[in-house]
């Protein structure tokens, strides 16, 4: 009973003595802080649970001690039972007694002052707002993990946006990272604490991650910060804060929630594919089309297309009306989609092939492609099918109709002589459908096409109203371009040009020229850059500002008509901000005062050079790209002409005609002639056997090479017809000069340095003799006599192979030798009408030949020339491409 008596005092003195420690900590912390409300000595029933919490646990503490004192206790009183001292029994319970009370005090002190931590709110929060202190406290610096602290170690993170579509009030980005360790992103700052809405990225085809996020439609054209980041194979998320990552969301218009609205075609679906609804002879095909309002009059029309994908971007489109029936050809910004199919990809699965739409090259190598179209401002649903990867992707094209720039009439009076002609459907009449559909008369469609050519060539156009203001501007003080004549004779208004062309850079990015705009007798140029990238362009001495609207770069720019323009533009695509030169050429018929030489010798419409091959230029020809230099003076020669460009490069012209039994009408009359042999052949093989080899040719070719298929005239052809004109352009450029794409379809290009070739003219082997040339001769004809003592010494000798003529050429020795150039004697050309077709024959046969092998031939003409000083100026030919000075 005694004993029972002191654990229940002990047990109240620590409950009681609990409460004294915990107000004073209370208290305590009233001084330092204002916030924590005064606690009153003597606690309120509620607040009695909350200080009784920590004391609850000490008697169960204590219930296990004083159970192991009972058992001791026990023990001890079972030995006095045998027989101890009485007195020395009540001192040893005294002494445990008070061993029992110091280790009861010394547990209550722990209990209070674990009490006290966990009433401490402002050392709780202390804590709690310390991750240096507790960083420190849960890593241990031995611990830390090498590899992970090194995981961005000489990365950084780069990105593009590879898709994005846009539908009410947001769009949606696809963005592709450039490193595999980057594997997640947060939309945000680097420097927010809270990333814990993280976006996981899939794994790309090369290794990298692809992102896609949602951002409100009012982010476009604004820059967006991104942080990317490492999941550590799904452990703690790593940040990259190396650098600040931003991504600039592009301008999109939002694509219709309705494809067409119903108020507008009750048949939408009837557009992609009649044949598939039920109902065709209840609703018409052509009703769709005629709901637009106002109605569009007849004619040729320029129109902005908005797309609902970056990747399927129309950068040109010419829109035809034609009684209510609207049709476009629509030119694409890349070469990826080799179908489109007007209805959604489902259907052009299901679809016959001969519905799909096949696409035609234009000059510049981009893809056009003929389409009907059923609205305008409504969106329109088209398929289109990826080359690379062989499917179909859905899109949505929308024809604004507020963009419509009117560009011809629909039918345009062609012979003057014959006013009644104006405004007469020709293709009312069924003979001439008849003719023109089977091609069988030749002679009308040549005439006919020669009106077309010579009508677009040389036609000037009526300028519109919608003229472009020209974009902000800075004066450059870098010198970087130098001041255009921009001023013309044209009237005042809007125009399309009849031709541009341009140059420079990798051919990643394109160039396109939609108007010219004539201010004040001054010409401006728009034009676009493909990529959003490009933060100004320099010209005419100044630095313009873009406009970024539509996925790309526009800027308005003065140039000067129908000569290259030098422009350097700056991209933020790369690493760092970089210029790039480049060069443009905008044409318009009427903007100089070359309309009468144009109409004698006018180049094709798709030329880079400005002049045609009807005759010797009086002038050097603007060449695309090119910058014209200075001129060779010929006093003699006339068979010749030598004109130098920047950069080393030369053109030499040869007359193939003059002094011949060839005649320039007998030459142009040929030439179409084969054309139009050419086009009827591709054209009767396509519809033959369109589907069966263009399966084979795309499974057979690699990916990049597989072709259109739609006729397309080869690199060989055009050599060839090149070889046949009455005059032969030849451009002798340096190994290491660029040369604008496509220039190769206008003239023949000899690459210096020429180190092996074929003569089989006298007079050439006699001129490069005297110009100690001839150890770059490497084959000899062998029907040439009275060779220089050089060159008959190395016959004689066997270092100089002694072949056939040009008419029994042995092509494989040829072949064999690396020979990279012919000279060919003037005897290919027929000097009388007997002699003229079968020496006609011989000059296709042979152009045939050598454009197969890629291997230029010239016609060394001196042996045709008056004089002695004329064939001495035929040298210039062999110094010019042996680089003799």
């Amino acid at each position: 009973m005694k004993r029972n008596s002191t654990r229940f005092l002990a047990l109240f003195l620590t409950a009681a003595m609990s409460v004294t420690p915990a107000v004073a900590a209370f208290g305590e912390n009233q001084e330092n802080s204002d916030q924590i409300p005064a606690i009153s000595l003597a606690p309120q029933p509620s607040e009695m649970p909350e200080i009784s919490v920590s004391p609850t646990v000490v008697p169960e503490k204590e219930a296990l001690n004083n159970a192991e004192t009972d058992k001791k206790e026990a023990v001890n009183e079972s030995k006095d039972s045998e027989g101890e001292d009485p007195q020395k029994k009540d001192s040893q319970e005294k002494e445990s007694e008070k061993k029992d009370t110091e280790k009861k005090d010394t547990e209550k002190k722990d209990t209070e002052s674990k009490d006290s931590e966990k009433k401490d709110p402002e050392k709780e929060d202390t804590e709690k707002k310390d991750p240096e202190k507790e960083d420190t406290e849960k890593k241990d610096p031995e611990e830390k993990d090498p590899e992970e602290e090194d995981i961005f170690k000489d990365k950084e993170f780069r990105s593009s946006i590879t898709d994005y579509t846009a539908a009410e009030g947001k769009i949606t980005l696809v963005v592709k990272g450039n490193d595999s360790v980057f594997d997640r992103l947060y939309v945000g700052k680097k420097e927010d604490a809270d990333k814990s809405k993280v976006i996981t990225g899939t794994t790309d085809t090369d290794g990298t991650y692809r992102f896609t996020f949602d951002v409100p439609a009012e982010m476009k054209n604004q820059a967006l910060s991104v942080v990317p980041g490492n999941s550590n194979n799904g452990g703690e998320i790593k940040w990259y804060t190396a650098k600040d990552c931003t991504i600039t969301v592009p301008d999109v218009v939002p694509a219709p929630t309705s494809i067409p609205q119903p108020t507008d075609s009750p048949q939408p679906t009837a557009i992609p594919e009649p044949t598939a609804i039920p109902e065709p002879t209840q609703i018409p095909s052509p009703t769709p089309t005629q709901t637009p309002a106002p109605a569009i009059p007849n004619g040729v029309y320029k129109i902005n297309v908005t797309s609902s994908a970056f990747m399927f971007r129309v950068v040109d489109c010419q829109l035809t009306s034609k009684d209510g029936v609207m049709t476009a050809i629509l030119t694409l910004s890349g070469v990826g989609y080799d179908y489109l199919f007007m209805g959604t990809k489902e259907e052009a699965d299901q679809a016959d092939r001969s519905t799909w739409i096949p696409f035609t090259p234009n000059a510049a190598g981009k893809y056009t492609y003929p389409v009907p179209v059923s609205a305008l401002d409504t969106g329109i649903a088209v398929a289109g099918h990826s080359k690379s990867h062989n499917l179909w992707y859905d899109r949505i094209l929308t024809f604004n109709s507020g963009t419509l720039e009117k560009i011809a009439d629909l039918n345009v009076q062609e012979d003057p002589s014959n006013p009644d002609q104006e405004n007469k459907d020709n293709s009312s009449d069924p003979n001439k459908k008849k003719d023109d559909k089977k091609k069988n008369n030749k002679k009308d469609k040549n005439k006919k096409d020669k009106k077309d050519k010579n009508k677009k060539n040389n036609k000037v156009q009526t300028p519109g109203k919608d003229v472009d203001k020209e974009s902000k501007y800075e004066s450059d003080l870098s010198g970087g371009t130098s001041k255009v004549d921009s001023s013309t004779g044209l009237k005042d208004g809007s125009y399309v040009p009849d031709k541009f062309s341009w140059s420079g850079g990798t051919g990643k990015v394109q160039i396109s020229c939609s108007k010219v705009s004539i201010t004040g007798g001054q010409a401006y140029a728009t034009i676009t850059f493909s990529s959003d990238a490009y933060g100004y362009v320099k010209a005419n001495g100044n630095m313009y500002y873009p406009d970024h609207s539509g996925g790309g770069s526009t800027f308005v720019i003065p140039v000067a008509l129908n000569k290259n323009n030098s422009i350097i533009g700056m991209t933020t695509r790369m690493s760092v901000p970089h210029e790039i030169q480049y060069s443009i050429f905008v044409y318009l018929n009427g903007a100089d005062n070359k309309s009468d030489k144009d109409k004698e010798n006018p180049s094709s419409s798709d030329s880079m050079v400005s002049t045609g091959n009807k005759k010797l230029d009086d002038k050097a020809p603007e060449i695309t790209g090119l910058e014209y230099k200075d001129e060779t003076t010929l006093e003699h020669a006339k068979h010749l002409k030598v004109y130098h460009y920047e950069n080393d490069i030369t053109l030499l012209e040869v007359d193939m005609t003059t002094d011949t039994a060839r005649t320039k009408e007998s030459v142009q009359a040929e030439s179409e002639e084969n054309t139009e042999e050419t086009a009827a052949v591709s054209e009767d093989e396509e519809t033959a056997a369109v589907a069966s080899d263009e399966e084979q040719s795309m499974a057979a070719a690699p990916e990049e090479e597989s072709g259109s298929s739609a006729p397309a005239e080869s690199t060989g052809d055009k050599i060839e017809q090149l070889y046949m004109g009455n005059v032969i352009k030849y451009l002798i450029v340096p190994e290491d000069a660029d040369v604008p794409a496509g220039l190769d379809k206008d003239v023949i290009l000899i690459r210096k340095p020429v180190e092996k070739t074929y003569v089989d003219s006298a007079n050439a082997a006699e001129a490069m003799d005297k110009l100690g040339l001839t150890d770059k001769i490497s084959m000899i004809g062998s029907d040439l006599t009275d060779l220089p003592e050089a060159l008959s010494s190395a016959v004689e000798a066997g270092t100089l192979e002694s072949t056939g003529t040009y008419t029994d050429l042995d092509y494989k020795t040829m072949l064999k030798s690396q020979c990279t150039l012919a000279i060919l004697p003037s005897d290919i050309l027929p000097k009388t009408e007997e002699d003229l077709d079968a020496k006609t024959e011989e000059l296709r046969s042979t152009a045939q030949r050598f454009a197969l092998l890629e291997i230029p031939f010239i016609v060394d003409r001196s042996s045709d020339e008056e004089n002695d000083e004329a064939v001495a100026e035929w040298e210039e030919v062999y110094k010019t491409i042996f680089d003799v000075k």
